[in-house]
C-alpha cells in the first residue's frame, strides 16, 4: 500500500498537502546545496557571449585549475546549446545561466543542464517563478534595500558590482551585516582583496569574465586560462607555512633545542603545555606526536573552502581530526596522507578553535 503521513488517506487534501510539502522541501534542499556548491568553489568565471562555442574549452581549463562552476549568458539557441554541452561533458559541474530575463529563459536554462541562474536585476516576477520552479536565481542588485527585498523573496544570494556602491567589505558590511543573505561579487579582483572576500563567510563567490578573457580565447590559449583561474583561486586561499612542529622524545630535548633557537637567532621562546615554541613559526613538541617527524601547519583565508579545493583535486582528508570554530565550521584539519615524514594540517589564518 502507498505510504501517506500519519492520519491522511490516499487521495484526500491532506495526502496531497503533505506531498506538496515534501516537494517544497526537495526544492529548497537543491537551492541550498547548489548555492553551497557555489560557495565552496568561490569563483564562477563566466564564460563571454562571443565566447560560446568554446564553452567547453573554457569549463576544461576551470576544472584543471581545480574549480567546479562556471556561468554562461543566455543568449537563445546557442547558449542552451552550449549549457547542454557544458552538462553532458561535466555532469558534476555548477553551471550558472546568466542574463537571464524571463521565466521562460529560466526553465530552459534548467531544462538544458544548468544548476542556478542570473539575472541582471531583482524582478519580482522571475523571483516569484524561480522560487515556485526550485530554480536557484540570483538577481543582480544596487542598493541595501532591493537586497533585503530579495531576501523576503526567499531568495538565498544577490549579487553586486565590484564597481558599484555596495562592494568593497566595509561596505559589505555595513549594510549586509544584519541581512540573512549571502553575496556573489561581479568584476575583476586584485589578489588582496580576493583573500578576504574568500575569508567572509557571505560571500558566496567572486564571478566574472576576467576569468577567461576574450584574448586567450580567441586565439586558443586555454592552458593560459587555467593557469590565470589557479593563480586567482591560490591567491582567495592564501596558503601560507604557519608553522613546522618537530618531534622530540622528551620535554627536556624540546625545551633544549627551543633555547638553543633562542640564543642563536634572538627568537622569543615560549612554553605551551605540549610544546615549546620559538618564534611562531618553530613548535618543538615536547614527546613524539602525528606525523613521523613531526607536522607542518598551512593556513589558508578559509579552511572550509580549501577542503573543498582539496577534495576536487582528489587531497584525502582526515575528518577524524577536524576542529570546529563558535560558528560550527571547520577551521582544523590533516591531511591523510605525510610529506616526506610530516604530517600536514590546515589551520585558520587567525585560529578561533574551542
Amino acid at each position: 500500500m502507498k505510504n501517506t503521513k500519519k492520519g491522511t488517506i490516499p487521495g484526500t487534501k491532506g495526502d496531497f498537502y503533505w506531498a506538496f510539502v515534501q516537494i517544497l522541501y526537495r526544492m529548497a534542499i537543491n537551492m541550498d546545496n547548489v548555492l553551497n556548491g557555489i560557495w565552496k568553489n568561490g569563483l564562477v568565471p563566466v564564460v563571454g557571449a562571443e565566447q560560446l562555442p568554446h564553452a567547453v574549452s573554457i569549463a576544461a581549463a576551470v576544472q584543471k585549475a581545480g574549480l567546479s562552476c562556471v556561468e554562461v549568458p543566455f543568449q537563445g539557441a546557442e547558449s542552451l546549446h552550449a549549457i547542454r554541452q557544458l552538462h553532458a561533458e561535466f555532469p558534476d559541474m555548477l553551471i550558472g545561466a546568466g542574463e537571464v530575463r524571463t521565466g521562460e529563459q529560466a526553465d530552459q536554462a534548467a531544462a538544458a543542464g544548468a544548476s542556478f541562474a542570473a539575472s541582471p536585476g531583482l524582478d519580482l516576477s522571475l523571483a516569484g517563478h524561480c522560487r515556485e520552479r526550485g530554480i536557484p536565481l540570483i538577481p543582480e542588485v544596487s542598493s541595501a534595500s532591493e537586497a533585503a527585498r530579495a531576501g523576503e523573496l526567499g531568495l538565498g544570494a544577490v549579487r553586486i558590482s565590484q564597481a558599484g556602491p555596495l562592494a568593497g567589505l566595509p561596505a559589505f558590511e555595513e549594510w549586509a551585516g544584519s541581512q540573512n543573505i549571502s553575496v556573489m561579487v561581479a568584476g575583476e579582483q586584485r589578489p588582496d582583496r580576493l583573500r578576504d572576500y574568500f575569508a567572509e563567510t557571505r560571500v558566496l563567490a567572486c564571478a566574472g569574465a576576467w576569468l577567461a578573457p576574450g584574448e586567450l580565447v580567441q586565439e586558443g590559449r586555454f592552458g593560459e586560462i587555467a593557469e590565470l583561474v589557479r593563480e586567482a583561486l591560490l591567491a582567495a586561499l592564501d596558503f601560507r607555512v604557519k608553522h613546522i612542529g618537530v618531534n622530540n622524545p622528551d620535554p627536556q630535548t624540546a625545551l633544549a633545542g627551543a633555547g638553543l633557537f633562542g640564543r642563536s637567532f634572538g627568537l622569543t621562546v615560549g612554553e605551551k603545555e605540549n610544546s615549546v615554541f620559538a618564534s611562531n613559526a618553530i613548535e618543538l613538541m615536547k614527546q613524539p606526536g602525528r606525523g613521523d617527524c613531526g607536522h607542518i601547519a598551512v593556513s589558508a583565508s578559509s579552511v572550509p573552502r580549501a577542503i573543498a579545493y582539496m577534495e576536487r583535486l582528489g587531497v584525502g582528508l582526515d575528518q577524524s581530526t577536524a576542529r570546529r570554530d563558535r560558528q560550527g565550521s571547520v577551521n582544523f584539519v590533516y591531511l591523510k596522507e605525510q610529506i616526506c615524514g610530516f604530517a600536514v594540517h590546515l589551520v585558520d589564518t587567525v585560529p578561533d578553535v574551542v
